[in-house]
Formats: structure tokens, sequence, C-alpha cells
């Protein structure tokens, strides 16, 4: 079953107010983790201060990250449990390190997720017909 417009009105409303403030918390985070363990690296300075954050309504992906630093996440994260969110809003924060999802991305990725990165994204794809039911 599609989503009512109510409902779609009520997520976004909760993803507006949730997301922008777990995708800072999130940056902020690994930018501390990376100054106290991998300087000199290609990570070094604040290399996951981002653009600007977007809430998007979409059918294909979690989220994204533009070639302007921006961060697209869908809204639809709100209905994951937070470890999920939390793990899709860091692969794309990681993605302003690496460009692609080569071997040192997910090392990257593996090294924020506690050495959970395939059980996370197992876990994550459990939820794709939530994005099915998008108009």
């Amino acid at each position: 079953r599609l989503y009512s417009a109510e409902e779609l009105s009520a997520i976004r409303r909760r993803a507006k107010e949730y997301l922008p403030a777990r995708l800072g918390y999130w940056a902020d985070i690994l930018n501390g983790k990376i100054s106290s363990s991998a300087s000199g690296s290609a990570c070094s300075g604040k290399p996951f201060d981002y653009g600007r954050g977007f809430i998007k309504n979409n059918r294909t992906n979690w989220g994204s990250c533009s070639a302007k630093r921006n961060i697209n996440l869908n809204m639809h994260l709100v209905e994951l449990p937070e470890e999920l969110s939390d793990f899709v809003i860091i692969h794309e924060l990681c993605h302003l390190v690496y460009r692609n999802h080569g071997k040192e991305f997910h090392k990257l990725v593996n090294f924020f997720c506690d050495g959970r990165e395939k059980e996370l994204s197992a876990s994550l794809r459990k939820y794709s017909h939530l994005l099915q039911r998008i108009p």
C-alpha cells in the first residue's frame, strides 16, 4: 500500500525535525575521531564538514553526497531503527572523503561502524519495502 498524503506529511515533518541535527551530530563525532586517530592521512583536518543537508523523498536511495559536499537524506530514514539511519548518515559522510565505493571507502565506513558495516548494510536492505510505498 502506498503512503497517504497525511502519512507523508507526518514523516516529512519528523524527518525535518530530527535528521539535520543527527547529521550535524555525526559530522562532529567523525571529525573528532579522525583528529585524534588519523592525523596525516587522507582524513586530516575536518573532512566530514559538509555544505548543506537536504531532506528528500527519494524512491531509490537512502542518501547521497553531491560534488558540492551537500548531503541528501531520505526522509524515510526516520522510519528505521536509529542504528540504521545513523549507518546511512555515516556512509554518506564518508563519501566526503572517498567519492566512490572502493576498498578505502568501505574501510572508513567500517571503522566508524565498529566493524559492523556488512551487518548493518544487510539489515538496511530489509527495509527497502518502505521506499516502494512512495507514490
